[in-house]
This record gives C-alpha cells, sequence and structure tokens, in this order.
C-alpha cells in the first residue's frame, strides 16, 4: 500500500510527499521502538544467565 501510495499519479506532489513523510517518520518510531523491546529482552536474558550461574558477572577493569 505504501508504494501504491507513495506513486499514485492522481495524488497531488504535496499529498504524495506528505504522505510518503508520515510513513517514513511512522516506520522510523516503529524500528526504534522494537529496537529498545529488543535490548529489554537482551538485558533481562544476560540477568537471568548471570544469576543462575552460567555467566559471571560483569567486572569492573
Amino acid at each position: 500500500m505504501s508504494r501504491a501510495m507513495m506513486t499514485n499519479l492522481k495524488l497531488d506532489p504535496r499529498s504524495r510527499e506528505r504522505w510518503t513523510q508520515l510513513h517514513t517518520n511512522t516506520s522510523q518510531v516503529l524500528n526504534q521502538v522494537l529496537k529498545d523491546k529488543q535490548y529489554r529482552e537482551w538485558e533481562k536474558r544476560l540477568k537471568d544467565l548471570e544469576a543462575s550461574g552460567h555467566i559471571p558477572r560483569k567486572t569492573g577493569r
């Protein structure tokens, strides 16, 4: 759908540009939300592994 909207010649250029910008911004936000969620999941897994003794806790150098 997004490609169809961006290349729809029936829409005026301003509408296509606005729609494309909205689509781009939405994609960026959703990607950031996904990255944040994945990061939190990795942190939780790391803490679980540290707590169970499978990997040593972080040590400062």
